[in-house]
């Protein structure tokens, strides 16, 4: 095996649970890339011999590709791994299922390096199927760019902008190493929304972050049944848990505690109000056994009743949005 790339431009982490079927073509859209000075880290979690059998060739013809195994705790975990032996100065994540356009990488560097007060970049994010590989959409199914493109700004209104909505995908930004170096790696107790998380905690120390809207630059989803995206339900019953570990009014300044408030609130009123009792109670089970958060879930609770009038104002502004 060749020796792996010195300082390369930017490191892209692959965690691989049992997707060897999909990684030959994720890895392939890798070499495809019009940027080349780029590593990218595939992280066996769970050390699958098929997927190990998937990148072997890889491996073995380009140097830029480094492979590691890990025990299989989770996507969190794995990237972390990825996260700790990377060398670029700029990181990419990527999915073993989905893929990069053409020009993510070259495009997305160009804006890194001609504006350093810029410390993450990202593009539109469109989908597509195994059936249709290289027919991409805006839209499938459960899954939309709605609302996730054109935003632009400091790291101060990142975050509630991410309170809202989720706007990147996990393959959509790339980051400077030194703003995840700041803020921290992917908390490994949340096996979904990991990355929503990550982002949010980000948020106050990215200076500044801009949307690319080069062609050819989208973050490539792929839609399969197996898919964590796809999991609705259990994305739901994270939410809260995420929320609740936003809510730092100590250290947050007044107004993203107030913000932080009102989406906790939101997300219980959805829940009791809309008879999703039964993701109510895995949200509870988040909050109060996986990240001791009874002290705090009790004050949501104590205002939920103030909160409900306010709930079925902001029903009405939505849906006239």
């Amino acid at each position: 095996m060749a020796e792996p790339r010195i300082n390369p431009v930017v490191t892209i982490i692959i965690p691989c649970y049992n997707y060897g079927s999909f990684l030959p073509e994720t890895c392939k859209s890798l070499i495809d890339q019009s940027y080349s000075d780029w590593e990218c880290i595939l992280v066996n979690n769970g050390a699958f011999r098929d997927t190990k059998s998937a990148v072997d060739s890889f491996l073995k013809s380009d140097n830029r590709f480094r492979y590691f195994e890990a025990e299989n705790t989770g996507p969190s975990a794995a990237r972390n791994v990825g996260l700790k032996v990377a060398t670029g100065k700029y990181i990419q994540f990527l999915d073993a299922d989905d893929r990069l356009a053409h020009d993510k990488l070259k495009e997305h560097v160009s804006v890194l390096d001609a504006e350093p007060e810029i410390d993450l970049v990202y593009g539109a994010v469109k989908y597509f199927t195994s059936d249709f590989p290289e027919e991409t959409r805006k839209q499938i199914m459960d899954l939309s760019d709605a609302g996730k493109n054109g935003h632009d700004g400091t790291g101060k209104s990142l975050y509630p902008i991410l309170l809202r909505k989720n706007i990147f995908v996990i393959n959509s930004p790339l980051i400077r190493k030194s703003v995840l170096d700041k803020s921290g790696f992917f908390d490994e107790n949340l096996k979904q929304l990991e990355d929503w998380e990550l982002w949010l905690r980000m948020a106050p120390f990215i200076r500044n972050f801009k949307y690319c809207k080069v062609e050819k630059t989208s973050a490539l989803v792929r839609y399969h049944e197996g898919s964590l995206s796809r999991d609705a339900s259990g994305m739901r019953s994270h939410y809260l848990a995420v929320l609740l570990m936003q809510f730092k009014p100590l250290t947050n300044s007044l107004l993203d505690s107030l913000y932080t408030i009102v989406r906790m609130e939101e997300e219980l009123c959805n829940a009791l109000l809309n008879k999703k009792r039964r993701v109510l109670f895995r949200m509870l089970d988040h909050l109060i056994v996986k990240r001791n958060g009874f002290l705090k879930y009790l004050f949501f609770c104590i205002l939920l009743p103030f909160f409900i009038p306010v709930y079925l104002v902001l029903r009405i502004y939505r849906s006239f949005q």
